[in-house]
């Protein structure tokens, strides 16, 4: 929750600031992978580079994520500040798969094993994502000659 509280340092208007603006070891350095040097560096010439503190957070960073010198490099590259704003920070998706799991797993199918559930999602994902159902589901051509209908 910290990490998500010290987000809002990287506001425009924060970072753009002459007074309150936040310092390096403010931020969180858990998602800085370059040497403090090279932050503080960067950090500190993003004030210089004339950007607007008037846009939203995102085309802000986005902004200077893609800004460069005249010899075209990005002078910000290392700061990575997007990466932290597409940071997943709910975990629906979690959600939905044990969602999956017990509407698989019910009580009477309560002795299934790791294995079977695992195929089952897998199939049940699949599906999903190519917006299919087992009803809607169609197999390719090539699986159709495999098999016979008087095997059954």
């Amino acid at each position: 929750m910290e990490m998500l509280r010290k987000l809002e340092l990287f506001c425009p208007k924060l970072v753009m600031s002459t007074i309150n603006r936040p310092g390096v070891k403010d931020l969180p350095a858990e998602f800085f992978p370059c040497l403090v040097d090279t932050l503080e560096s960067q950090w500190r010439n993003i004030a210089s580079a004339g950007f607007s503190s008037d846009q939203a957070i995102d085309a802000f960073w986005l902004e200077v994520e893609a800004f460069q010198d005249a010899g075209e490099n990005q002078c910000f590259k290392e700061l990575g500040v997007i990466r932290l704003l597409t940071l997943p920070i709910s975990n629906a998706h979690v959600e939905r798969a044990f969602s999956q799991v017990t509407l698989l797993k019910d009580d009477t199918r309560n002795r299934m094993g790791l294995r079977l559930l695992s195929s089952l999602m897998d199939v049940r994902s699949g599906l999903s994502r190519n917006g299919l159902t087992s009803a809607t589901f169609k197999p390719p051509r090539q699986l159709l000659g495999r098999f016979d209908s008087s095997m059954y």
